[in-house]
């Protein structure tokens, strides 16, 4: 009985999280007030949002810091609705009720990451027309200007699923203090019909690495610098 409880508990907690389509109102609150405290904070440019499907898409991009995933959900259109594939099993209940309320999040177990149920559940959220935001990389980087090699997992969703890749380049988010520039440039959608997965990996790696903006210079202070990098 044991064994079996692993995957009912996974299925169970994916539930909990339902696909969403359209922007809820608690998400449109929560970011709103993230996009204000992002422009107190830092100084964002994005480029690029014309190459933005009119569609759904799985959109990967590299990985530096804690900061990424929240620029691209408020600086990226609200529709159609993101979703993350993130961590939660840490985080208190207080939090996950949170984050649940706000929606977008597609919980995963690493230990478990090959379970069926997660798969079934990725694969609905595209049938049903939202999208994927994933850093295939696996890890932050630890340098800027640097993009690992990318595991596979998006091209099997992607293809799957028959929705472009959207290949999407930071910098500036591996170190963060006050008023720091964060660049985003958003690359031409990957057509994934008849492109192998392995094929559809590295190319992806490849759009993603080409994009990623030089890192801006900056004099001056750096002010708040270890608050702020090390956030969450």
């Amino acid at each position: 009985m044991a064994v079996d409880a692993a995957p009912i508990d996974l299925q169970a907690r994916l539930l909990d999280f339902p696909i969403q389509t359209r922007a809820t109102l608690p998400f449109r609150v929560v970011r709103g007030a993230v996009r204000i405290a992002l422009r107190a904070l830092f100084s964002i440019e994005v480029e690029g949002l014309e190459n933005l499907p009119r569609g759904n898409a799985v959109i990967v991009a590299n990985h530096l810091g804690w900061a990424d995933v929240v620029v691209l959900l408020c600086r990226l259109p609200a529709r159609p609705r993101l979703h993350v594939i993130g961590e939660i099993l840490g985080l208190s209940e207080r939090t996950k009720s949170f984050v649940r309320s706000v929606g977008g999040v597609i919980p995963v177990d690493r230990a478990r990451h090959g379970d069926g149920a997660l798969l079934e559940h990725v694969d609905a959220c595209l049938r049903q027309g939202a999208s994927l935001l994933l850093f295939p990389e696996g890890r932050t980087g630890e340098r800027e200007g640097e993009v690992l090699a990318f595991h596979k997992g998006f091209a099997h969703f992607a293809t799957g699923a028959g929705v472009p890749v959207v290949p999407v380049g930071i910098s500036g988010t591996l170190e963060l203090w006050l008023r720091r520039r964060i660049r985003v440039v958003v690359g031409d959608p990957i057509a994934t019909a008849g492109v192998d997965v392995d094929t559809l990996t590295e190319l992806a790696r490849d759009r993603v690495a080409a994009l990623v903006p030089p890192v801006a210079v900056q004099h001056g202070p750096r002010l708040l610098r270890r608050r702020l990098s090390t956030l969450f």
